[in-house]
């Protein structure tokens, strides 16, 4: 079970290259924008948020993470684009 677990992380969050201005990040599945995901219950900083439907941003692990039934099929395309905070900034999308 442990082993799923990982598998299904995997395939559900997305490292970054560079850390973002999260307000610019744009999700995209199979050419069809995701939205952010909502907080239902919890908080970030104690590590007990509860997300909606849609991503969210990790800043722990500079990640892009999906969650409830937006996480990808396994041959999805995805596409995350962003601005961000150092270095040269290109013109979304890149």
């Amino acid at each position: 079970s442990n082993l799923g677990a990982l598998l299904n992380n995997q395939l559900s969050a997305f490292p970054l290259q560079s850390v973002p201005d999260v307000s610019t990040i744009r999700v995209f599945v199979d050419d069809e924008e995701v939205p952010a995901a909502a907080l239902i219950s919890g908080t970030v900083e104690a590590g007990t948020a509860e997300w909606g439907d849609g991503w969210s941003y990790d800043a722990a692990s500079n990640s892009v993470s999906f969650e409830g039934n937006t996480v990808p099929d396994y041959n999805a395309d995805v596409k995350i684009y962003y601005r961000p905070l150092g270095g040269t900034p290109r013109e979304l999308p890149i």
